[in-house]
């Protein structure tokens, strides 16, 4: 008779498949959300952007007029250290107008970064290091925010010559495992001339990245409560300790940390998320496999040894014919026959 297999075993493989292509279509939806991608279309011309014309013409957007003469900066998120807290933006410059081509009298401050321009730069380039504040503790849903200045001045800052240039931002916001929003906020009346701005950075994990910590986070759960109650099921039901189980205690408890860390930018271990996995994995495997270790050597025995095959005393009924009678001594002392029955002499009854 067949074998009869449930139906729900019968359905799992195809449940697997099913949530497989969720969780892909899931994963790459968010990337196609969240891709490198300017925060703002550059197409949309918006208030302290650097826009073009019909024509071809650029331009920077003031809050109260179109400024020909300008710098385009476009800012690209680079990288963040979460321990430091330092965040650093790419600035690529762009000068129009009278600038283009001229930027030799132009320093521009970003932050602590002063970047002083010679008569050769024509695509300058630069680095801004900010200060963040932020939480790494609370990874993966840890988010860092910094602001901080920036203006361009055409000749010495402290001169009476000295102008303030328009700038116009275009912010490009995600890289790898992080998002960065940034928003920028004139903060001098433009009216008077005076061209001054407020960047303020916001910068967190992407989506592809909380979602495998959390599933990083799941799997170490039932891996240690799957590991947990077959030791607790094996110790109290009385079955047999096989030592392979014991080595795949040792295994988890080293592989554990090494998952954790697999997840792109991972801080330091001792997160919030590492309390509520890591650390229980830990002691729960480990507390385990102690225990599993002690019973395995309490419980070993060595094989027993097997008994020596006995041989016949061959000399003894070395003078007997096949099918004859011998005369034997008897453990009573008298003399009896032995009947030896061979293939070929009848048994005697």
């Amino acid at each position: 008779m067949a074998l009869r297999v449930p139906l729900w075993r019968r359905f799992m493989p195809l449940v697997l498949l099913v949530i497989l292509a969720i969780v892909v279509g899931v994963t790459n939806w968010a990337y196609q959300k969240y891709s490198v991608q300017p925060k703002k279309a550059e197409q949309d011309c918006y208030v302290d952007g650097a826009c073009q014309s019909a024509n071809g013409t650029q331009f920077i957007q003031g809050h109260l007029a179109e400024y020909p003469d300008g710098l385009g900066i476009a800012a690209s998120f680079s990288t963040i250290d979460t321990q430091s807290g330092k965040i650093t933006y790419r600035f690529a410059i762009n000068a129009l107008g009278k600038f283009s081509g001229n930027l030799g009298n132009v320093t521009l401050y970003a932050a602590d970064t002063i970047k002083k321009f010679d008569v050769t730069s024509l695509l300058p380039s630069l680095d801004v290091v900010v200060s963040g504040d932020g939480d790494p503790s609370t990874y993966p849903f840890d988010k860092y925010e910094a602001a901080f200045i920036v203006f361009a001045a055409d000749g010495p800052v402290n001169s009476a010559t000295s102008k303030s240039i328009p700038l116009g931002f275009n912010f490009y916001g995600l890289v790898g495992s992080y998002y960065a929003n940034a928003d920028v906020l004139q903060i001098l009346n433009e009216a008077d001339g005076q061209f001054f701005y407020q960047v303020t950075l916001t910068v967190g994990r992407s989506v592809t990245t909380r979602f495998f910590s959390i599933v990083t986070g799941i799997i170490m759960w039932g891996l240690t409560l799957a590991y947990g109650l077959v030791s607790t099921d094996i110790r109290y039901k009385g079955r047999k300790l096989e030592v392979p189980f014991v080595a795949l205690g040792a295994a988890l408890l080293f592989a554990l940390p090494n998952i954790r860390n697999a997840a792109p930018n991972t801080p330091p271990i001792g997160t919030q998320m590492d309390m509520a996995t890591l650390f229980f994995a830990i002691v729960v495997i480990g507390g385990c496999l102690i225990v599993n270790i002690f019973r395995a050597v309490y419980e070993y025995a060595p094989p027993a040894a097997k008994p020596a095959e006995k041989s016949p005393d061959l000399p003894k009924f070395g003078n007997m014919a096949p099918g004859k009678f011998a005369e034997q001594p008897s453990r009573y002392g008298a003399e009896e026959l032995v009947p030896i029955i061979t293939a070929d002499a009848p048994i005697m009854r």
